[in-house]
């Protein structure tokens, strides 16, 4: 009897194990298997050779005829499992697997001679999720002022006594292969973004992969591959809610490079964010626009900045602004401070236009420059009543938000 298998296992993986047999006798063999499988006190489930059905157990239908072959492949479904080592931990973690096996000479039951082999395989995790989250441009709030229906949200044919406003957020999942194979990202991307908050709705509204990409991300190398997308969230009629609870699941389908032609497609699924979004106060959204200006090159380095402030509630803010100055930008309808109101249920847009004079350069792999930034002006909103200032939310890709303030980022040509 022959095993071959992978030196190691991952995390929800099929995993396959080849169990092999020849007959060296003169008698005729019939062939009786039975394995269990085992991880953290947990009974797994098994196949054989690709069966619909899943067992512990495997008859050969033929006897083993003199120098006969018997190739069987067993399939171990592992479980998704939490805090599995990395390979290069010290904690560790194991598959067991029980494989008994009685050669029946004649395909007598009573002449029957039993094996036991016993065998461990490490299990580890695969991959490593990072998740970020930041709001969207194009959130809603209804105006107060406006009674079209169609606006507003309708319970049982009235209209609401309140703006009911939704927030969207975009949101980026990166996956990096952290094993010791190379793996293969096949797409089939599911997403399931479930409130917790009771009253309060949660709903994907737009997937920015395409669900047949197919990414190679080979072992080792900190490659790291994105799934981007967009949710709504909102409380029902009645129910307004300071912030909603939310947890956000992402399964996607990959297969390992070195499987040996057997095809197995594993799919993956964890949960990638569990935190509370704020709902109900006021914010201030950071967004960046690059205008055309006839340049010898082409480039622009005209930017109308916009800070839009939003209010969700049926109050009245008094705030502050204050601009800085910059050696990096030209502020061309530079306003050192003003004070405002904002209405209730409204969203109040300041722009100005920059001119960017110079920038720095900054290499992130170590090796090549791959980006440029620089600090924009600080621009800040000061709540006169609360006495506290309005975190900058930044809202587009070409925007960061580092220790010191916001940095524009755009990528430097290879």
């Amino acid at each position: 009897m022959e095993l071959h298998h992978s030196p190691r296992c991952y995390n929800g993986q099929i995993f396959p194990v080849s169990i092999n047999f020849k007959n060296k006798g003169v008698d005729k063999y019939g062939l009786h298997l039975s394995v269990t499988a085992h991880i953290e006190g947990h009974s797994l489930k098994t196949k054989w050779n690709k069966d619909s059905e899943y067992s512990r157990f495997y008859n050969s239908d033929d006897l083993m005829e003199t120098n006969g072959l018997s190739e069987n492949t067993l399939y171990v479904f592992l479980p998704m499992l939490e805090d599995l080592p990395f390979i290069g931990q010290r904690e560790k973690k194991e598959l067991k697997i029980e494989l008994r096996y009685n050669y029946l000479i004649d395909n007598n039951d009573e002449m029957a001679i039993e094996h036991l082999e016993k065998f461990t395989v490490p299990v580890f995790e695969q991959f490593k999720l990072q998740f970020n989250i930041s709001p969207a441009l194009n959130s809603v709030i209804p105006s107060i002022f406006n009674a079209n229906p169609a606006n507003l949200e309708m319970s049982d044919g009235k209209l609401p006594s309140l703006p009911i406003h939704e927030r969207i957020w975009r949101s980026t999942c990166n996956i990096r292969n952290i094993s010791n194979d190379s793996l293969k990202i096949l797409g089939n991307y599911k997403l399931d973004v479930k409130p917790v908050t009771q009253n309060a709705e949660v709903k994907l509204t737009e997937l920015l992969n395409d669900q047949e990409e197919e990414v190679v991300l080979k072992s080792r190398t900190g490659a790291s591959h994105p799934v981007k997308f967009r949710f709504s969230s909102h409380c029902l009629q009645g129910h307004l809610k300071r912030s909603i609870n939310v947890e956000i699941y992402l399964s996607f389908a990959y297969e390992l490079q070195n499987d040996r032609g057997i095809g197995i497609l594993d799919k993956y699924e964890k949960l990638v964010w569990k935190g509370s979004l704020p709902h109900l106060d006021p914010r201030l959204l950071v967004n960046m626009i690059k205008l055309d200006n006839d340049t010898e090159n082409g480039d622009s380095k005209l930017f109308e900045m916009q800070y839009i402030l939003e209010n969700p509630t049926n109050r009245i803010f008094q705030f502050s602004s204050s601009l800085g100055t910059s050696e990096n930008f030209k502020i061309f309808n530079y306003k050192n401070q003003s004070n405002f109101l904002l209405m209730p249920y409204m969203k109040q847009v300041i722009r100005f236009k920059y001119e960017l004079v110079s920038v720095a350069d900054v290499a992130t792999d170590g090796s090549r420059q791959t980006e440029r930034s620089v600090k924009l002006p600080d621009f800040k909103v000061y709540d006169l009543n609360y006495k506290v200032y309005l975190n900058n939310l930044v809202v587009c890709d070409s925007l960061k938000l580092g220790k010191n303030g916001i940095y524009y980022i755009e990528p430097v040509d290879d």
